[in-house]
């Protein structure tokens, strides 16, 4: 299976290492560089392009069936600055703890009662 480059993670993971080769190459293209150099530069430019486009067919499955996930956490989290890093317990649950330096969060809206709902 194939992610179309504009998908979430690895698409924005493959535009971002493209940008890092372009950036690596302008930096060495401002010096003299020999025939060789930039015929190894852009053997190494493809080489990478194929890397990254098998490790997203590798990846992309897992990546699909987190995306709900991600989004829904994605709504929860206001701004990323008011967030300590990931940490992983003991027992395998990754929490993300607020910083305590961070503004209070707003209640969170009321939910509308479910039409499917029965009051017991």
């Amino acid at each position: 299976m194939r992610l179309p480059l504009g998908s979430a993670g690895a698409g924005a993971y493959i535009q971002g290492m493209k940008q890092i080769i372009l950036a690596a190459f302008l930096a060495t293209a401002a010096a003299p560089a020999s025939a060789d150099f930039l015929k190894d530069f852009e053997q190494f430019s493809e080489e990478s392009q194929k890397f990254l486009e098998g490790w997203v067919d590798k990846i992309g499955p897992s990546i699909e069936a987190f995306g709900p996930a991600l989004d829904a956490l994605m709504e929860k989290i206001d701004d990323w600055t008011f967030y300590e890093l990931p940490e992983v317990l003991p027992n395998g649950d990754i929490i993300i703890r607020r910083k305590q330096s961070a503004p209070k969060l707003a209640p969170p809206a009321p939910q509308k009662p479910d039409d499917k709902a029965i009051d017991l």
